[in-house]
């Protein structure tokens, strides 16, 4: 389906249900941490349920709504990325992502969005990309901002995490011609 090579270390994947087991064991291993950030980590219990999930993404990707990708790191996966909500009609999308916390801080996350976005103005034909981060996550904040996106503002209490509402920062970058 969809694969691509970022670079001669990172790599791009439509996952499939061969890479079911590999992903929930990453997500498990990883739980404590990503579900500081993340809402859906306790709703991922057993490895099954990544069988609906990866069906889904395949399927939102063929009806071009959604482009759900694993990132991989010397051929192993270690988090995930992805354009949501692609809306052609007002040529936007919007950019999710995380990464397991040992293989933070070696460019892999920028790496991949410069590679999103680049595909979202020019493949897509996209005019505008937004980023929304939890404003305690300084490591994600970092991103969008090193790659020029601006900071728009914050949504009071747009995310419901660990029994608490959260506010969420957004961050935006619009195609230049």
């Amino acid at each position: 389906m969809f694969t691509v090579n970022v670079n001669n270390k990172v790599k791009l994947k439509l996952l499939d249900l061969d890479d079911r087991d590999a992903l929930f064991r990453l997500v498990d291993n990883n739980r404590n941490y990503l579900k500081k950030w993340l809402p859906w980590v306790d709703s991922v219990q057993t490895k099954t349920v990544y069988d609906g999930i990866i069906r889904s993404w395949a399927k939102e990707y063929i009806e071009k709504e959604s482009l759900n990708l694993g990132i991989l790191y010397n051929e192993k996966i270690v988090g995930m990325i992805s354009l949501h909500e692609i809306d052609f009609d007002n040529r936007k999308t919007s950019i999710g992502y995380w990464i397991e916390e040992q293989s933070q801080g070696k460019g892999i996350v920028t790496n991949c969005l410069k590679f999103l976005i680049d595909y979202a103005f020019n493949k897509l034909k996209l005019n505008r990309i937004e980023i929304r981060c939890n404003p305690e996550n300084t490591k994600s904040i970092q991103i969008p901002i090193a790659l020029g996106f601006e900071k728009e503002g914050v949504l009071r209490n747009s995310e419901y995490l660990n029994g608490n509402s959260q506010d969420l920062v957004v961050f935006s970058i619009i195609k230049t011609t």
